[in-house]
C-alpha cells in the first residue's frame, strides 16, 4: 500500500502537471487572443487611415486649393491696381515734364485722350446683347 507521504508526493506531481498543462493551454489561448487583438487593431488603424485619407482628398484638399486661389487672386488684384496707379502717375509725370513742360492742361488732355481711345478699343470687343441672350 502507498504511504501517506508518497500519496502527497504523487498528488503534488499531478497537481503540478495539471497546472502546467493549464498554463500551456492558457498561454496558447493568450497568444491567439493577442494575435486577434493585434489583427483588430491593425484593421481599425487601416480603416481610420483610409477614412482620414478619403476625407482629406474629398474635403480638405478642395478647400485648401480654393483658399489658395482666393488668396493669390486677391494679392494679384491688389498688385495690379497699385501697379496701374503707379504707371499712370509715372506716365503723367513723364508727359508733363518732357513733352509739355509748361502746359499742364495738354498733359491732362493727352492722357485723357489716350484713356478714351483705350476704352473705345475695349468697348469694341464687348459681347453684343443678341449674343448674350442666346
Amino acid at each position: 500500500m502507498v504511504s501517506k507521504a508518497e500519496s502527497s508526493h504523487w498528488s503534488k506531481k499531478v497537481e503540478a502537471f495539471i497546472e502546467g498543462a493549464m498554463e500551456r493551454r492558457y498561454a496558447k489561448v493568450g497568444d491567439s487572443v493577442d494575435e486577434a487583438i493585434h489583427k483588430v487593431q491593425s484593421k481599425a488603424e487601416d480603416f481610420v487611415d483610409s477614412a482620414v485619407n478619403q476625407v482629406q482628398r474629398k474635403v480638405v484638399r478642395p478647400i485648401t486649393v480654393a483658399a489658395r486661389a482666393l488668396a493669390f487672386s486677391i494679392i494679384l488684384v491688389v498688385v495690379g491696381i497699385v501697379s496701374f496707379i503707379l504707371f499712370v502717375i509715372g506716365l503723367f509725370r513723364f508727359v508733363d515734364t518732357y513733352l509739355f513742360a509748361s502746359h499742364q492742361w495738354l498733359s491732362y488732355m493727352s492722357i485723357g485722350a489716350l484713356f478714351i481711345l483705350l476704352g473705345l478699343c475695349i468697348y469694341r470687343f464687348r459681347i453684343s446683347r443678341k449674343a448674350r441672350r442666346s
